[in-house]
This record gives C-alpha cells, structure tokens and sequence, in this order.
C-alpha cells in the first residue's frame, strides 16, 4: 500500500529502510538512520521544513513516531529517530519513508531514542 494524507492525496516518493534488529526481538524497538547526502531524489524533492516526511511500518502505512534531528536540506543532514516501533521478530526489518506532498503539515515530534537499533 501507499500512504496518503487525509484529504486522499498520495505521497510521491517513498524509499525502503532496513532496520538492523538481528540482536534484538519482536516488541518495542527504538532506531536511529542516517540520511545519505548523495541521495538526490531525496534532497531534491523534500520541502526544506521536512513538513512532508512520514514514516510507516512494513505495511506501509501505519505512521511511526519519530523526529528529523537535525535536519537541514542545504547540508543535507538529517538524522531519523523513531521511537517505540513494534518489531515482528529478530532479523533486518523493512520499513518506509515517504516525502513529496506539498498539502500536509509536520508529524515529526521529538524523540529520545533508548538503546536505539540501527537503520
């Protein structure tokens, strides 16, 4: 599936994460991804707020809690932390960014990872 704002309105980009949760298990997880400054589809097509990021579960839509520390789309630098994402099981977990919608407001909030994986 496709995520898509309230008004029915579909995000235009998305991009599959991997979670490394090989250590770990099924349940509540932190994690924490860097974003790679050479990803140009990226960086060229978020709005600088970063109003527009999302990010899902495996399903592709359950929305995460999470925060774009410190973002910045001039530098491109962003940090993505999600808190308490439910894990299905031990092993690489998949799960979904999307950006491109000029109509949404920002979803990010502020995280404090615990122990948190890495992406």
């Amino acid at each position: 599936m496709w995520l898509k704002d309230s008004s029915g309105n579909r995000f235009n980009y998305r991009r599959a994460l991997s979670i490394d949760n090989t250590a770990g298990g099924a349940g509540a997880i932190d994690w924490t991804l860097v974003l790679p400054t050479f990803d140009d589809l990226f960086w060229e097509n978020i709005r600088s707020s970063a109003q527009d990021l999302r990010l899902t579960a495996a399903d592709g839509v359950t929305l995460l809690t999470f925060e774009a520390d410190s973002f910045n789309s001039t530098t491109r630098v962003c940090t993505l932390q999600a808190d308490n994402d439910s894990a299905e099981a031990a092993g690489m977990l998949q799960r979904w960014m999307y950006w491109g919608n000029a109509d949404v407001s920002s979803v990010s909030t502020t995280v404090t990872p615990s122990a948190a994986k890495n992406g």
